[in-house]
């Protein structure tokens, strides 16, 4: 049984019938939405970028949900043209809830796109925009889920936030930018009439600290698992947005400072910043 399924039980309705696009759910929060939507019968369109792992974890999904309904489709999110091709493939299939889950935080130093693009900038930002607005073109009338995270931030935003912003390495700051991004995007959505919900997971284990030195990530993974929610808590935000069409939610952790706990729904972000000009 998944350590969510109480909860799932008691504030998600039954999916059977529906159908949800999961980008990234091969590891992480991804993976962890992936079970819970499969455990309320979901039908899921899981889009990753290594489907052999992906199928081995889809088979060890199965002895604990036999009944799980699922297909997986390779595309590159840094790659804008492998962005329009999945929503091109999809284009004939009816799609609930669209999660734009997947994304990088602290990749090898020095990473960068085949343009020479920084990796997260390609991936976050450029790719996740490639993505939303191929799907909304071809799904117009989906509810698209956003996940930005705690660490949001505009360069000249002030509070402690910033601070921190200011002494962290490019990488870092690369991610802070590309998830206010993320909020951006949202505020795009709901001004095109879309309708969207957005989350944040807090703090939790997953790949955070994969892009550091051997040492760092051993002690980083040993600090949040003892002082932070697993992914399956994580995820959970996620779920809530996809499950609730039509709902314009912002879920994060319940906890304090928003870093762990059950998800809830709090105010929505507003903002006059969006990405590109509307025509």
């Amino acid at each position: 049984m998944l350590k969510q399924s109480k909860w799932l039980d008691k504030k998600i309705p039954s999916l059977e019938g529906k159908v949800f696009l999961l980008t990234g759910c091969s590891s992480g929060l991804g993976l962890e939405a992936l079970k819970s939507l499969l455990y309320k019968g979901a039908e899921v369109i899981g889009c990753v970028r290594n489907l052999k792992k992906m199928e081995a974890l889809f088979e060890g999904i199965k002895k604990e949900l036999p009944s799980s309904k699922a297909t997986f489709m390779v595309y590159d999110q840094a790659d804008p043209s492998s962005c329009l091709a999945l929503a091109e493939s999809l284009k004939d299939k009816k799609i609930d809830s669209i999660i734009l889950n997947a994304g990088i935080y602290y990749p090898a130093k020095g990473a960068v796109s085949n343009d020479g693009t920084s990796l997260t900038d390609q991936v976050n930002i450029v790719g996740q925009y490639h993505l939303f607005e191929a799907f909304r073109k071809t799904h117009p009338t989906s509810h698209y889920v956003f996940v930005t995270s705690p660490y949001h931030i505009k360069p000249k935003k002030g509070g402690y936030v910033a601070r921190l912003y200011k002494y962290q390495p490019k990488r870092g700051k690369d991610y802070a930018i590309s998830k206010e991004y993320a909020r951006d995007l949202y505020c795009y959505a709901k001004k095109l009439g879309l309708s969207c919900s957005i989350t944040h997971p807090g703090v939790s284990g997953t790949a955070i600290f994969d892009g550091f030195p051997p040492a760092i990530r051993r002690t980083g993974h040993a600090v949040l698992t003892a002082l932070t929610h697993k992914p399956w808590k994580a995820s959970l935000g996620e779920v809530l947005c996809a499950a609730n069409p039509g709902k314009d939610y912002f879920a994060v952790p319940r906890g304090p400072f928003h870093i762990s706990g059950y998800p809830k729904v709090i105010k929505s972000p507003k903002g006059p910043n969006y990405p590109v000009e509307i025509k």
